[in-house]
């Protein structure tokens, strides 16, 4: 038994093998492939077409770099609509504590929970916080989109990861703050 080729196996390999596409290819193809006959007419059709265009002198010339532009610009409209881009929101700025804490939520690399995240801030403002406090400004930051957290484990335990815009916000914080700006280094 003859193993079922795909469609796009013989349009593949029946141009390997034509060279012109015309009446006597079609008939020879569609023979062979019975369960394919309307798409290799198609198929041969719209070969024909194309090479009989090739062929005409007066050849439309298209500004393939003006289409691409175009099409970027419709797709990201598009994306715009379905709220698949959002655009960048004016970057507000945080207060002294909140820029510790995330800080402490990117110098965690992700793997930040609460009792994490407030010895980290413990030792980057040299005195003890309070976990309440650390929890506060947690939930702030995420209501701003400058952090998000995970539920992980059979215990569900909650680990906070830094975002984009929380990224942005650190980049300002790091110009405004000497002390968050030695705790990120060569952080841009």
């Amino acid at each position: 038994m003859r193993e079922e080729k795909t469609l796009e196996d013989v349009f593949n390999q029946l141009l390997l093998e034509e060279s012109t596409p015309n009446k006597a290819t079609m008939v020879k193809w569609q023979r062979l492939y019975p369960q394919y006959s309307r798409e290799l007419a198609d198929f041969c059709l719209t070969w024909a077409v194309q090479e009989m265009r090739a062929k005409e002198p007066n050849q439309v010339a298209v500004n393939e770099d003006k289409l691409a532009v175009k099409s970027v610009a419709r797709s990201l409209e598009v994306m715009r609509e379905q709220g698949r881009i959002v655009e960048k929101a004016p970057l507000e700025s945080l207060g002294p504590f909140d820029e510790l804490v995330l800080t402490a939520v990117y110098l965690m690399h992700g793997a930040g929970d609460v009792p994490g995240i407030t010895e980290k801030v413990d030792e980057m403002s040299g005195r003890h916080n309070l976990m309440g406090s650390i929890y506060v400004s947690l939930s702030r930051l995420e209501r701003k989109r400058l952090v998000n957290s995970q539920l992980v484990g059979a215990d569900d335990e909650q680990y906070f990861a830094i975002t984009l815009d929380g990224e942005r916000a650190l980049t300002h914080a790091k110009e405004q703050s000497k002390t968050i700006s030695d705790f990120l280094g060569d952080f841009a």
